[in-house]
C-alpha cells in the first residue's frame, strides 16, 4: 500500500515548471529555515539609504532547484530608493540548499520582512 505524500497528485510525476509555497522540506540557507537565514543575510548586505523612513519592505524571490535566489521584487514597498536596496541585497544572497517535494528538489517561493532601520551606515 502506498501512501500518498503531501503534492503528490495521485502518483504522477511533479509539474517541472510549479513553483510551491510550502513542500515537504523547505530550503535552508546557511544551517537555519530559510525564512530566518534570508532575513539574516538580506540585512547583511543591506546599504540603507540616508534618511530612510523606518518602516517594513516585504521582498518575494524564488529559491531554484540548484539553491538560486531568482525573480526578487518588492511584494510592499516603503520607498524607491529602500525597494532598490532590499532587492540588491536580497540578489546578493549565497547559496541555499533547494527545497524537496517527493524526494526532487523544486523551487519555492517566499515573501521576506525586512525592517528598516537596520544598522545605518556612518
Amino acid at each position: 500500500m502506498r501512501l500518498f505524500e503531501l503534492g503528490d497528485t495521485l502518483g504522477q510525476p511533479l509539474e517541472a515548471n510549479r513553483v510551491w509555497t510550502y513542500v515537504e522540506q523547505m530550503p535552508t540557507l546557511n544551517g537555519q529555515n530559510a525564512l530566518t537565514g534570508s532575513m539574516a543575510a538580506i540585512h547583511q548586505y543591506l546599504v540603507v539609504p540616508p534618511a530612510a523612513p523606518d518602516g517594513r519592505v516585504f521582498v518575494r524571490f524564488e529559491v531554484d532547484k540548484e539553491g538560486r535566489v531568482r525573480h526578487a521584487q518588492i511584494a510592499r514597498g516603503l520607498r524607491a530608493d529602500v525597494d532598490s536596496a532590499v532587492v540588491a541585497a536580497t540578489r546578493q544572497l549565497p547559496r541555499f540548499v533547494p527545497g524537496q517535494q517527493a524526494g526532487q528538489a523544486v523551487v519555492v517561493s517566499f515573501t521576506v520582512p525586512v525592517t528598516i532601520p537596520v544598522k545605518r551606515q556612518p
